[in-house]
C-alpha cells in the first residue's frame, strides 16, 4: 500500500492477496490492486484488477476528467488438490489433500481532483478434505478429521486528500489494515486395514495402522496490522 501527494496531484495504491499452502502446494488464491491518480487539473486515472487462481476476473480503468466512484464485489467457490504420497505399515497408500471453501474480494475506488480512495477486503473460508486411495487391493482403507485451512479477512485502506483548515491547505494521508484469521485448527488422519489369519473364530482378524497426517490447536488472531496517519502542511 502506498500513497502519496505533491501541490498538484495525489496517488493511491493498495494491493492485497490471500491464499497459502496445502503441504507444499502454493495457493495464490485471490489477488487483487488498484491504483488512482488525481490531477488538480486534467485526466483522472484509475485502474484495477483480480485475478482468482492466477486468472484474470475482473478488470477495470478510467482515464476522464469527471469524478469517479466505484465499489463492487466478486467471489467464487475453490478447490484445489495435491496428492501426497506414504505406507501405512506394508500397504502403499496415496491421499488427495484439498481444500474447499469460499474466495472473496470487495473493492472500491473514489477518484475525483487531489482526492485519492483505494480500499480492498480479500476474504478466504477455507476447510481442508482427505481423499485416500490404496494401491493394492486391502481390507479397506479411508481418512477422516476436519482442519480449518484458513479464515481470514483483511481490509486495507489507503488514502489521499488535499485539505484546508485554518492553518491553511494540508495533504491527509492514512494506511490501514486489519486482520481477522483462524488457521491450521483441527485434526486429518488416514488409516489402513487388513484381514489375516488367526487361531480363532472366526479364523480371521483385523490389523490396522493409522496416520495423523496434521494435528493442531490453531492459530487464530485478530487486529489491527498496522495504521498510519500523516498530516503534511504545504507552507
Amino acid at each position: 500500500m502506498q500513497v502519496n501527494g505533491t501541490a498538484t496531484t495525489t496517488k493511491a495504491n493498495a494491493n492485497g492477496e490471500a491464499g497459502g499452502f496445502i503441504f507444499g502446494k502454493r495457493l495464490n488464491i485471490i489477488k487483487g490492486g488498484a491504483v488512482v491518480n488525481t490531477p488538480a487539473s486534467g485526466a483522472i486515472q484509475g485502474d484495477t484488477a483480480f485475478y482468482f487462481m492466477g486468472i484474470k476476473i475482473f478488470s477495470k480503468n478510467y482515464n476522464g476528467t469527471n469524478p469517479l466512484f466505484f465499489a463492487s464485489s466478486w467471489e467464487k467457490g475453490l478447490d484445489v488438490g495435491n496428492t501426497i504420497y506414504f505406507s501405512l505399515g506394508p500397504i502403499p497408500m496415496s491421499a488427495k489433500i484439498g481444500a474447499r471453501g469460499q474466495a472473496q474480494l470487495g473493492y472500491r475506488m473514489n477518484i475525483l481532483p487531489l482526492h485519492a480512495n483505494a480500499d480492498l477486503t480479500p476474504e478466504v473460508a477455507s476447510k481442508v478434505y482427505v481423499q485416500v486411495g490404496v494401491d493394492v487391493v486391502v481390507g479397506g482403507a479411508g481418512a477422516g478429521g476436519e482442519l480449518i485451512l484458513i479464515n481470514n479477512t483483511i481490509p486495507v485502506i489507503a488514502r489521499m486528500h488535499l485539505l484546508s483548515d485554518s492553518s491553511g491547505p494540508y495533504y491527509y494521508a492514512s494506511l490501514n489494515a486489519s486482520d481477522d484469521m483462524t488457521a491450521l485448527a483441527g485434526k486429518i488422519y488416514a488409516y489402513v486395514f487388513i484381514y489375516v489369519p488367526a487361531w480363532d473364530i472366526p479364523p480371521w482378524k483385523k490389523k490396522q495402522w493409522d496416520w495423523t497426517i496434521f494435528n493442531h490447536s490453531g492459530i487464530r488472531a485478530s487486529g489491527s496490522l498496522f495504521s498510519w496517519n500523516n498530516r503534511l502542511n504545504l507552507y
